[in-house]
C-alpha cells in the first residue's frame, strides 16, 4: 500500500525534524559566555582607566597609568586602546603587541577632557 504512512514513520520524521531544527538553532546561537565575560572585563578596564585619569593622561601625553594597566591585564588577554578626538583623528593608540583574534570584543566610552570630547575604544581578544 502506497501513500499511507504508519505511525512509526510519522514519529521518525518528527524526531528527524526536531534534531535538524535543534542543530540549526545551536549552530546559529550567539558566541559562548567567554565573549560576554571578556566584554565585561574590557568594559571594567576602560572604566577604571577613565576613573583613575589614565585616559585623560593619555590625551595629555602622560602614559604612566595606561602602561600600568597593561601590566595588570591577564597574560592570555590582548587589547588595543585607541583614543580619537571629535574629528576622528587618533590622539593615542597602543596595544599589548599580539595579533588581533577573530573573537574580538569592542568597548567604547566617551571622555570629556579640557572642554573637548574624545572617544576611547578598546578592542580585546584572547590569545
Amino acid at each position: 500500500m502506497t501513500g499511507i504512512y504508519t505511525l512509526d514513520a510519522v514519529i521518525a520524521i518528527l524526531i528527524a525534524f526536531m534534531i535538524l531544527t535543534s542543530a540549526v538553532v545551536m549552530l546559529s546561537a550567539p558566541k559562548k559566555q567567554g565573549s560576554q565575560k571578556l566584554y565585561a572585563v574590557t568594559s571594567d578596564l576602560l572604566a577604571v582607566a577613565e576613573k583613575n585619569g589614565g585616559l585623560a593622561g593619555a590625551v595629555d601625553g602622560e602614559y604612566g597609568k595606561i602602561d600600568l594597566m597593561k601590566t595588570v591585564v591577564p597574560a592570555q588577554t590582548c587589547f588595543k586602546l585607541t583614543i580619537r578626538n571629535i574629528t576622528d583623528d587618533i590622539v593615542y593608540s597602543d596595544d599589548t603587541g599580539c595579533q588581533e583574534g577573530k573573537d574580538t570584543v569592542i568597548v567604547r566610552r566617551v571622555l570629556a577632557h579640557r572642554e573637548s570630547l574624545y572617544t576611547a575604544e578598546m578592542r580585546a581578544w584572547l590569545r
